[in-house]
């Protein structure tokens, strides 16, 4: 890169720009580039562009180089921040813990209009989200049901620190604890709603999956034996149907490969008004249940 007393604000995006050119395409350097140079530089678009013309300040040429150099290796933008945004919210994730993902967004708008259209008491409300992860699904409820009692677990005690961590910066109340969906009894009764975001990708689908996925975020939270892809389904739903009060509700994000199966998977476990809902590129993707005696 050019000695930084001779380099521009300007200079620098072009060199940004030029140097990913075979490894992105400019639509998609355009956004890193974006989120880049507003993180790391305090360069907003519009001060970008305004600045264009200013010298870049002391040890910004060293940092970006080595930002493009983890760009090419197609390491995740939120990785390279630390940061995600997710139902307005910022939270901090690194290599412990996947990256949320816009779709689940709607999940959680689905699992908060559920609760306003059944006018639940938020003052007694009690939600469990179960395979919490970076506990963005937990926090964000939080955040939007002040009173209520939420909880988030993972098998990852790794992810349940990161997800302790979020909790207090995003100044939420939100009870983390260790725990096995495949194997542990789920000893809470009388919860309002549970809300679960499982792995569900199959090994076969593997293949179809971006580099800076595959590469880079725990398989651990993604993957699921091709045999058995519904394991963690049936698992959560039977300890649901157990740990639900009447009414409550069960959530789950879903393989849109897997959504009449998975349908099925909960009916057969003793949940009853069972609904199918798309995300924004209109493939399946959640479900919702309801536990009726």
């Amino acid at each position: 890169m050019s000695k930084e007393e001779n380099l521009t604000v300007g200079n620098a995006w072009g060199i940004f720009n030029s140097k990913l050119s075979e490894y992105y395409s400019a639509n998609e350097i355009h956004s890193l580039g974006n989120i880049i140079f507003e993180h790391f530089f305090n360069l907003d678009p519009a001060q970008r562009i305004l600045q264009r013309n200013h010298l870049i300040a002391q040890g910004f040429g060293a940092k970006l180089e080595e930002i493009i150099e983890q760009l090419k290796l197609h390491i995740p933008v939120q990785y390279i921040t630390g940061v995600a945004h997710f139902c307005n919210l910022q939270f901090e994730v690194d290599k412990r813990v996947l990256i949320p993902r816009p779709e689940t967004e709607e999940l959680v708008a689905w699992v908060y209009s559920t609760i306003c259209t059944n006018c639940f008491d938020s003052s007694q409300l009690q939600i469990l989200d179960v395979c919490t992860g970076s506990g963005c699904i937990a926090i964000s409820l939080a955040k939007q049901l002040k009173d209520a009692k939420i909880k988030g677990c993972d098998i990852s005690e790794a992810a349940l620190d990161l997800a302790m961590e979020n909790a207090k910066k995003n100044q939420t109340e939100v009870e983390f604890f260790h725990f096995d969906a495949l194997n542990d009894s789920l000893l809470l009764q009388n919860l309002d709603a549970i809300v679960c975001n499982p792995p569900y990708v199959t090994n076969n689908e593997k293949m179809q999956m971006q580099t800076n996925v595959l590469n880079f975020e725990p398989h651990l939270a993604l993957f699921v034996p091709d045999n058995d892809p519904l394991l963690f389904y049936r698992a959560v739903a039977r300890l649901a149907y157990l740990s639900l009060k009447s009414g409550g509700w069960l959530f789950f994000e879903i393989n849109e490969n897997f959504s009449n199966e998975t349908s099925l998977c909960i009916i057969n476990e003793g949940f009853k008004d069972v609904q199918l809902k798309r995300d924004f590129n209109q493939k399946p993707r959640f479900i919702a249940a309801q536990k009726i005696l």
